[in-house]
């Protein structure tokens, strides 16, 4: 685990299942996690965690159909189709409240990377197993702003979920900024959500 040094007068709040009396002025932050299957983290660090727009993600794509080495041109053929499919969501990083339930429930974003990329994988060869050759499982830690939560639905069923005692949490923000990363984790042993099976990542592509 790596740890970075956070910001002064910060006061973090961690979710583990037993912090149920939670009063929401007594924070400035909320710990959460963020997984992707990671080309080079030192970009993360430098720009934040934030979604691409289209050249960007081209430029991605093709990146990743060169590291895995496949046909570029077949991914691009479907990716106009799959891309017009987002247009109409707003951007969102999304995050998890506990790493248990990131790696329990939504690794496949460590294991293969966006939903995005692994829909077009899909649809061009019906079969996404090459993204597991390409990055590194990696967990961002981060602590959010409270302020940057969507205030009118996110954070009351966060704050909801808290005093229940849940810890199945997740919620988008617009992005999160480098100073807000406060750690990197590379997980070893993830369960993939496609297969219900564990995935053991051994440190080679």
């Amino acid at each position: 685990r790596v740890l970075f040094r956070s910001r002064l007068m910060k006061k973090v709040f961690i979710i583990n299942g037993e912090n149920i009396d939670f009063d929401l002025d007594k924070y400035t932050h909320l710990r959460a996690y963020h997984g992707a299957r990671c080309l080079d983290e030192s970009t993360y660090l430098r720009d934040g965690i934030h979604t691409f727009d289209r050249a960007t993600l081209v430029d991605y794509v093709k990146n990743i159909c060169h590291i895995a080495g496949v046909n570029e041109q077949d991914i691009m053929d479907v990716f106009d189709e799959k891309y017009e499919d987002t247009d109409d969501a707003p951007p969102k990083v999304w995050l998890s409240g506990t790493e248990e339930s990131l790696l329990d429930g939504a690794g496949h974003y460590l294991i293969y990377g966006s939903e995005f990329v692994i829909s077009l994988f899909a649809e061009a060869f019906h079969n996404f197993d090459v993204l597991k050759t390409v990055g590194v499982p990696t967990i961002f830690v981060c602590d959010i702003p409270i302020e940057d939560i969507g205030k009118r639905m996110w954070l009351p069923s966060i704050v909801d979920a808290i005093r229940r005692g849940d810890t199945n949490i997740g919620f988008p923000v617009y992005r999160v900024l480098p100073e807000d990363i406060v750690g990197i984790e590379h997980p070893t042993d993830i369960v993939d959500p496609y297969t219900q099976l564990m995935y053991h990542y051994n440190g080679k592509k």
